[in-house]
């Protein structure tokens, strides 16, 4: 499902510049957009998107993991304090039909290393699964180590949900799933100033058209960070971000991305006042939507840097808009091509 943009009026009726015809390829392209018009639009709705699917998750069931972070030989799942740790054979506390749950109260960082095989959990079970709402919210850490491979319908490689506090996620392996709204990885936060910061550095690979390869969204004042170091092969988006608050929006990839049936490559959406920064240094394609979509509502300014070459069948290559006051700034090192629209599309409407 595509998310909303910030485009209250229609794309005919804002002030957009427009770089390239249907059809076209372009080489190195360095633009700049400003508007000093106004305080911008109040009128951003954002549409269903991840929210839905996240009322969902409801309150996971009870389990645990291990002590320290320490490299020890012990080879199962066990806790010590707050902290949690899996090595060696994937049995013990938290441990749920293959895969990880990490209990409603006490943890608030989950180490998952040196495994004996990876992650392979039954039909509809989160590979991880760190779930900290309601009375018991709180911060949320996990370092994975480990390849995950799941399966069926709205569930997760990894997921983390938290009602009001910061996460952080470091996965390390590659990620694979199948099977209706199962992103490879998913982090959400519903409320509060706090931050959120995603690092994939290994592959991820997505089959169906709902199925996000990462999808990061915040509600509340803060920052969003996400790296990719790398390929993505994703049904829907390859990297979707969206903070709706004040602060800024940061993605950075270093692989290859392809989505191969619906979305855009790499999305942006800010919903408030603060700047998108956009860095890509591999090949990006789309077919449903654009290669790179960003939208800032606020004031504020978008930044887009791409090495790789950029390719949409049916939407722009690159679309950058402000509906508020600010800047955008583009520069794209490889070709630009779009079959069916312009090869870049950007405009700041002021209100």
């Amino acid at each position: 499902m595509r998310r909303d943009r910030a485009n209250p009026a229609g794309r005919g009726t804002r002030a957009a510049a427009k770089a390239g015809a249907p059809g076209s390829t372009l080489p190195l392209v360095s633009q700049n957009y400003s508007n000093d018009a106004g305080a911008g639009s109040a009128t951003f709705v954002r549409g269903a998107g991840l929210s839905w699917r996240a009322a969902l998750l409801g309150t996971v069931a009870a389990g645990a993991l291990v002590f320290g972070y320490g490299r020890t030989a012990r080879a199962d799942c066990v806790a010590t304090g707050a902290t949690l740790n899996c090595t060696g054979d994937l049995v013990g506390t938290g441990v749920i039909n293959g895969g990880i749950e990490v209990p409603a109260t006490g943890y608030d960082t989950l180490n998952v290393y040196d495994l004996n095989a990876p992650i392979t959990p039954a039909s509809g079970t989160d590979g991880i699964n760190f779930n900290r709402t309601g009375a018991n919210g709180g911060e949320i850490t996990i370092n994975s180590e480990t390849d995950i491979t799941v399966d069926g319908n709205i569930n997760y490689g990894i997921l983390a949900r938290t009602d009001s506090s910061s996460i952080t996620v470091d996965s390390k392996g590659d990620i694979s799933t199948t099977g209706e709204f199962v992103d490879a990885i998913n982090a959400f936060v519903s409320a509060g100033t706090n931050n959120i910061a995603v690092t994939s550095r290994g592959d991820l690979t997505t089959a169906d058209a709902n199925s996000d390869a990462i999808a990061v969204e915040k509600f509340g004042d803060g920052n969003v960070t996400i790296y990719s170091k790398g390929d993505i092969t994703s049904g829907n988006h390859g990297i979707y971000g969206q903070l709706t608050g004040d602060g800024n929006l940061e993605i950075t990839s270093k692989g290859d991305i392809d989505a191969v049936i619906s979305e855009e490559a790499i999305a942006a959406n800010l919903f408030g006042n603060g700047d998108i920064t956009v860095s890509s240094d591999g090949d990006l394609s789309a077919v449903d939507q654009e290669a790179i979509d960003t939208a800032l509502n606020g004031v504020g300014s978008i930044t887009i840097n791409s090495d790789g070459n950029l390719t949409s069948v049916d939407q722009e290559g690159i679309d950058a808009n402000i509906v508020g006051t600010g800047n955008i700034d583009i520069t794209s090192k490889g070709n630009l091509t779009s079959t069916n629209q312009q090869a870049i599309e950007a405009g700041v409407d002021g209100n």
